[in-house]
């Protein structure tokens, strides 16, 4: 998969942010204090929905392993559905 067009970039753009707005406004799960304790990265916030107690850090961001798989899914969908790239498998 490339992105390779101005255009698509833009929309990519947009669409992450729109995406990253939305998880913060609501977010996927509500951690409680013992599952933030409990997290590897306990005093981190997630990149994407802004509670501590991340899971993994990722491309060098701190995220919940949740956040972490709807971005992709959406993601994913987004390039194949607007964009009509091919994503690969992983």
């Amino acid at each position: 998969m490339t992105v390779n067009n101005r255009e698509n970039k833009r929309h990519l753009h947009n669409f992450a942010v729109e995406l990253i707005e939305s998880l913060t406004a609501n977010p996927p799960k509500v951690y409680s204090e013992t599952e933030i304790a409990d997290a590897k990265y306990p005093d981190f916030k997630c990149q994407t929905c802004g509670q501590k107690g991340c899971d993994q850090k990722f491309a060098g961001q701190y995220i919940h392993d949740i956040c972490l798989d709807i971005t992709k899914k959406e993601t994913n969908k987004f390039i194949t559905n607007v964009l009509h790239l091919q994503v690969k498998k992983q």
